[in-house]
């Protein structure tokens, strides 16, 4: 197992805000950046804002040498047209259940494809935990180890994040997880079913979480509650060195 010892991971799109100069806008995208790589982890819902975070950000598109895309919905997908007009040197990693729709716009720019099934590596220290089943839309997760433990990335955990953890711990038996971090999709869940959710991340031995996006106002406060401290804030413009 390979595990990466620099680590940063930047929000550059997200409908919760962090940073006051970045626009905020539905959808989700961060880019993970190490000594092995640059990775970009979804891609919002517009090209023309994603890029202009970036930019913002100091975050140059052109260094990015992979493309991970959770699942094919609107808000992960929307931005990767305008990606690859600018930077078409990537390799781009999909769920295996990808549409035609979005599997040509990466084939008209001359991007690399890999799609994913099962739990496999994808670069040096970034790990595809597969395409997980939902009753809403199959969708892959990424873990990175690191020197604390590893982190888990979710796009909108549409799988469930606790079958998520689970299936991180089931591949990486001998790791903790130090950090879950995404989208959580807990904005239409009832409160019980919220907590029930934080308290088995808690005892599944979660140590930090930094839920954003689809998680919602309730999920955010219930992590809050639980967490205190070790709850990071997230949104567009948040970096988070490990």
């Amino acid at each position: 197992m390979d595990t990466v010892h620099r680590n940063q991971i930047s929000v550059v799109f997200d409908n919760v805000s962090y940073s006051p100069s970045m626009i905020a806008k539905w959808g989700y995208s961060c880019i993970i950046a190490s000594n092995s790589g640059t990775v970009l982890f979804d891609t919002g819902s517009n090209g023309e804002l994603l890029l202009a975070n970036m930019k913002l950000m100091s975050l140059n598109p052109g260094e990015i040498d992979t493309v991970i895309i959770s699942h094919d919905h609107w808000d992960h997908t929307g931005g990767l047209d305008a990606f690859l007009n600018v930077n078409q040197n990537v390799i781009v990693y999909v769920p295996r259940s990808l549409s035609r729709q979005t599997t040509t716009i990466i084939r008209e720019h001359g991007a690399k494809m890999e799609r994913i099934h099962t739990a496999m590596p994808i670069s040096k220290g970034i790990y595809s935990l597969g395409e997980m089943e939902s009753a809403i839309i199959p969708e892959q997760s990424i873990v990175i180890p690191t020197s604390k433990g590893l982190v888990v990335l979710t796009g909108c955990a549409h799988p469930g994040i606790v079958n998520i953890i689970r299936r991180a711990k089931q591949e990486f038996p001998k790791e903790n997880i130090y950090l879950a971090m995404g989208g959580f999709h807990l904005k239409d869940h009832r409160a019980d079913e919220i907590n029930g959710i934080v308290t088995e991340m808690k005892r599944l031995g979660v140590q930090f979480v930094a839920p954003s996006h689809c998680t919602g106002d309730a999920g955010l406060a219930a992590f809050e509650k639980v967490y205190q401290d070790k709850r990071f804030q997230s949104g567009v413009g948040q970096q988070i060195r490990i």
